[in-house]
């Protein structure tokens, strides 16, 4: 186990941030993956993999999969930091240990606005909290 995530790994709760990049990496795959998409989908996503999931830690990153996605994060102030969104078929990192955490709390990026961002570039709607970011293509 790595040294970077000692502490991240002897705790019951996970704390969490996304970055923009793992934001845009669930939009990216809007289409294929999800009816809709909203914040709190992703917050709902990124909790249940972190609580339900397998990890797997190699150097200062530590990856956490389920069978449909794989999670490459970070550690910044005690907290686990997302960092981008794999499909489970390009993570190939052998076997790992189920994941502590009972309970995952999605911390709101320091950032304020850059869920907004992401959602205006890739899908040209606004977001309001609680809305919907992206409709599938018709």
């Amino acid at each position: 186990m790595g040294m970077v995530f000692e502490e991240v790994l002897h705790r019951d709760v996970a704390f969490v941030e996304l970055t923009k990049h793992a934001v845009e990496r669930f939009v990216w795959r809007r289409d294929r993956d999800y009816s809709k998409l909203d914040l709190q989908t992703i917050q709902g996503l990124v909790s249940n993999i972190l609580r339900d999931g397998w990890y797997v830690v190699r150097g200062d990153k530590m990856y956490v999969y389920t069978k449909r996605y794989c999670l490459v994060c970070g550690e910044s102030r005690g907290r686990i930091v997302v960092k981008t969104v794999l499909s489970r078929s390009q993570f190939r990192g052998g076997r790992g240990r189920r994941t502590p955490w009972r309970r995952v709390v999605v911390i709101e990026s320091p950032s304020e606005g850059f869920v907004k961002s992401v959602v205006d570039e890739f899908c040209g709607r606004s977001l309001r909290k609680g809305r919907v970011i992206c409709a599938p293509s018709p």
